[in-house]
C-alpha cells in the first residue's frame, strides 16, 4: 500500500483513511482533510515521499506564512498535523521524519478582552427585550452565565438539562464538518465536544433554572435554544442573532467567544477559584483558564490602583 516513490498528496490520503478516520472525532478528520487538500497538497503534494526534505517543509511553512491566509496559530497545528503523519511513514521504514528541526512563525499572545460591566448589563437588558418575541435571544444570557461554546449552545437537549440538580450537561457540539457520503459539501453535525474535558456538567444559577423553565414550556423540539419549527439553530444563526443584540445594546461587535471570556472574567471577580472556572469552562487544565480567559478590565486595574493609593495615602503625605 505505501511506498517511498507515491506521492506526499496520495500518502497522505491514505494516512486520513487508514489512521486518522478511526481515531479521531469527525470534525477533527474533517479539519485535517481541509488542511491536507487546501494547503498541503498544492505546495508539496507532487512531490514524492523520497523527495521530502526539510528544506520543502521549511518552504511550505514559507509559502503559507507569504500568502497571508493563515495565523501563525493556524499554521503550526497543519505542520503538527504534518509531523505526526511523517512519524507513520517513518515507522513503516519509508522516510526520516523531515519535519524536525524547523522554524515555525513566532505565535503572539492573544488578548481576549472581555466585555465591561456596563456592557454586559445593557447585552442582558436587550436579550430580554429581544427574547420577547424571539426566543433565541436567551441562548446569550445562558452563554454569558455558563461559558459554553456556541456549538455546545445550539447542541444542547432538553434531556441534557437536569432541572432537579439545577445543571446542565455537555456532550455534543453542533459544527460543520464534511458530508461522509460525497466529501464534498459540508453539513451541520452533532459532534463529540472539543476535547475530553469539554463534556462536563455545568451548575446553573437560580435565575437560569427559572428561565430553562420558562422555555420548556414553549418548547416543541428537543434543543433547548431552538427554532420556531422545534429544528436546531445553526450556529451561524446564532452569531447573526447575536450581531443584532449588540446593535440593539449598542455595544461596539464582537465575536460571540467573547461571552466566553466575559464568564471567565466575571468569575475571577468574584474570587472564584480557578480550578472550578476551568472545569466549567471545559479545559484540559488551570492553566489554560489563568493565560486566556481571565482579563484585568479598566475599571478592575483602576480599583487595584485605588487601594494602593488609599494605603500610600494613610500613611503619608505627598
Amino acid at each position: 500500500m505505501f511506498n517511498q516513490e507515491m506521492t506526499t498528496a496520495r500518502y497522505l490520503d491514505l494516512w486520513l483513511e487508514t489512521v486518522v478516520s478511526h481515531s479521531v472525532r469527525y470534525s477533527t478528520y474533517s479539519s485535517y482533510e481541509g488542511y491536507v487538500n487546501n494547503h498541503i497538497k498544492r505546495v508539496i503534494g507532487g512531490l514524492t515521499l523520497s523527495e521530502l526534505s526539510p528544506a520543502a517543509i521549511q518552504g511550505l511553512i514559507a509559502h503559507l506564512c507569504k500568502e497571508g491566509k493563515l495565523g501563525a496559530r493556524t499554521i503550526s497545528i497543519i505542520i503538527t498535523m504534518l509531523r505526526n503523519a511523517l512519524n507513520c511513514a517513518e515507522e513503516y521504514g519509508l522516510l526520516k521524519n523531515p519535519c524536525r528541526s524547523l522554524r515555525l512563525p513566532k505565535i503572539e499572545e492573544e488578548e481576549f478582552p472581555a466585555f465591561s460591566r456596563a456592557e454586559q448589563t445593557r447585552i442582558e437588558y436587550a436579550a430580554q427585550a429581544l427574547a420577547e418575541n424571539d426566543t433565541r435571544c436567551y441562548g446569550v444570557l445562558l452563554a454569558l452565565y455558563t461559558g459554553v461554546r456556541i456549538g455546545e449552545l445550539c447542541a444542547l437537549r432538553w434531556e441534557n438539562v437536569d432541572f432537579e440538580n439545577k445543571c446542565i450537561k455537555i456532550k455534543a457540539s453542533l459544527n460543520r464538518a464534511l458530508n461522509a457520503s460525497d466529501g464534498t459539501k459540508t453539513q451541520m453535525r452533532e459532534c463529540e465536544p472539543k476535547t475530553k474535558m469539554s463534556k462536563r456538567t455545568i451548575q446553573l444559577a437560580d435565575f437560569l433554572v427559572r428561565l430553562l423553565c420558562k422555555l420548556k414550556a414553549k418548547s416543541i423540539g428537543v434543543y433547548v435554544i431552538s427554532a420556531k419549527c422545534g429544528k436546531f439553530v445553526h450556529p451561524r444563526t446564532m452569531q447573526n442573532i447575536y450581531k443584532r443584540l449588540l446593535i440593539q445594546a449598542n455595544v461596539p461587535a464582537a465575536a460571540f467567544h467573547k461571552l466566553r471570556h466575559t464568564f471567565a472574567t466575571r468569575a475571577a471577580e468574584l474570587s472564584a477559584d480557578v480550578k472550578s472556572v476551568s472545569v466549567t469552562l471545559g479545559h484540559s487544565n488551570a492553566q489554560i483558564t489563568l493565560n486566556r480567559y481571565t482579563h484585568a478590565l479598566k475599571e478592575q486595574k483602576q480599583k487595584l490602583m485605588d487601594g494602593l493609593n488609599a494605603y500610600f495615602e494613610s500613611k503619608n503625605e505627598l
